[in-house]
């Protein structure tokens, strides 16, 4: 089943937000789907253009179209949001080996001073 990716996620599949991709394994489909991750792209084009269905239907349609984008669009800000903690957790790491780092280079200084003298 093609299927595309309302969030990025990564597990027995990988995929970016906006990415498509068939998927044969229907227990990841099912669980991806449940998980609100992806939605299925193959059913949209084979349903029925919104003209042609009963209102009713069009407006139930319109309605889960409508939801589907308001999911994507929060997981979306999730992901940015989920990109800068990332990005503060590596800067905050990248900044604590800096200073192990110089620690480290000053002791083997000093250590070289001391055998010189």
């Amino acid at each position: 089943m093609k299927v595309k990716a309302l969030r990025s996620f990564s597990g027995a599949v990988c995929m970016s937000v906006g990415e498509t991709r068939n998927i044969t394994d229907e227990v990841v489909i099912n669980d991806l789907l449940d998980a609100g991750y992806v939605e299925c792209v193959e059913a949209e084009q084979q349903a029925q253009p919104m003209a042609q269905a009963s209102e009713p239907e069009a407006e139930q349609q319109a309605a889960v179209s409508d939801d589907v984008t308001n999911k994507a669009s929060e997981n979306v800000s999730d992901s940015d949001t989920d990109k800068t903690d990332a990005d503060k957790q590596e800067n905050a790491l990248d900044t604590e080996n800096q200073k192990a780092t110089s620690k480290r280079s000053a002791k083997k200084d000093e250590a070289k001073s001391d055998t010189k003298k």
